[in-house]
């Protein structure tokens, strides 16, 4: 990894062939290479366990926002029948290209199940893709969705993260035949955190271009929300741990339980 000032220089052939895409789009192919520092198998045991702690014994899930599948496989050989939904064509192209066959594509402010769910969970930031007047919509999706006692587990990232290390973030990085860039910048009169990423593609010799758009959260208005949803609040936790989270937490995990209807 590196700097923007290290990276390569792209041509002026290519760039007039570059073209703005979707997010999670050309980032598809390199995404998994891009997050080789995330401990999946972690992040399955401790959510595993806040359904063990919180839910209501049933195994059924779905991981809203499953990308290329890494964390939904690592859920499934922890003996969950686990099913995954993304908005992004490509995304799933990849997971599929595993031969994982359980996902397919869908928005999660309007995701459908033929059966209910005993635990719908959203992470590792997805759920900051929303606009925070969105978050009600989520709610009301995720409810439909499970059963009553199911949870729906989530994280979100604080303002005091993206300020100390996302405030002005740039690497660059190298696989297979794309070369590709991510720089991050905050913007806090309208709290939102942009990442630019830019995916050059040797065979093709194009250059793509994403902007993703990720919104903070008032923290202390998401219990409501869930609660005008038939939510109640069953965990609040500091990162990875079953504690409150500190003033100083970079992530929070929410638990939310469905209540009966």
């Amino acid at each position: 990894m590196g700097s923007f000032s290290g990276m390569r220089t792209f041509s002026m052939k290519a760039l007039r062939k570059s073209g703005q895409r979707d997010p999670y789009s050309c980032l598809a192919p390199v995404y998994d290479h891009m997050m080789s520092h995330v401990d999946y198998e972690a992040w399955a045991e401790y959510i595993a366990s806040l359904i063990a702690k919180f839910g209501n014994g049933g195994r059924r899930l779905v991981d809203a926002g499953c990308g290329t599948g890494r964390f939904l496989r690592a859920l499934r050989q922890r003996g969950y029948r686990a099913f995954g939904t993304d908005i992004s064509f490509d995304m799933l192209a990849e997971c599929r290209r595993r031969g994982d066959d359980g996902v397919w594509q869908g928005d999660i402010r309007n995701m459908a199940l033929r059966r209910p769910a005993d635990a719908v969970v959203c992470l590792y930031d997805t759920l900051h893709y929303l606009e925070p007047g969105e978050l009600g919509v989520f709610f009301q999706t995720a409810r439909n969705l499970l059963n009553p006692g199911g949870v729906l587990i989530f994280d979100v990232i604080t303002e005091g993260f993206l300020r100390g290390y996302w405030a002005d973030f740039s690497e660059w990085d190298r696989v297979k035949e794309y070369d590709y860039s991510r720089r991050s910048w905050f913007d806090p009169a309208n709290r939102c955190q942009h990442t630019e990423i830019r995916v050059h593609n040797d065979s093709q010799d194009r250059t793509y271009t994403e902007h993703h758009r990720q919104w903070l959260f008032e923290l202390d208005m998401i219990p409501e929300i869930a609660e005008h949803n038939r939510f109640s609040l069953a965990g609040r936790f500091g990162e990875f741990t079953y504690e409150p989270p500190g003033e100083d937490a970079d992530r929070i995990h929410f638990v939310f339980r469905a209540e009966a209807v």
